[in-house]
């Protein structure tokens, strides 16, 4: 995948493992997105529908926007971003929202996506 991160650049102490991520999805009560490493929307936690009024990311389609941009920055270079954001909700009002992005590793170490977490931004 060109213009991904390397390895030797990943902090792996900060990065969740997919057990961990299994666990949240499960019990927590986060707006949460799983994306594989080409940015396939793998998983939605319920809260994610109920805050964005959709299964995956509102403006997916559409070039430049904030989740997606915040995204591709963690996906090159595989540092976990926090950001406010601003987002439609599917019934189209804009939503502030603080979006956390962080790359996910498997049982091996290897990152094997990312997870999105939002929150109401104050």
């Amino acid at each position: 995948m060109s213009g991904v991160f390397s390895e030797a650049r990943l902090d792996y102490s900060i990065v969740p493992s997919a057990r961990q991520v299994d666990d949240l999805f499960e019990n927590g009560d986060d707006a949460l997105l799983l994306t594989d490493t080409a940015g396939r929307i793998v998983n939605v936690s319920d809260e994610w529908v109920l805050l964005c009024g959709s299964n995956g990311l509102p403006e997916r389609t559409q070039q430049g926007s904030e989740i997606n941009d915040l995204l591709h920055r963690v996906r090159h270079d595989g540092c976990p971003r926090s950001a406010v954001v601003y987002n439609p909700h599917g019934r189209g009002f804009q939503l502030k929202l603080d979006a956390t992005i962080v790359p996910v590793a498997g049982d091996d170490g290897a990152v094997t996506g990312f997870l999105t977490r939002l929150s109401p931004a104050p």
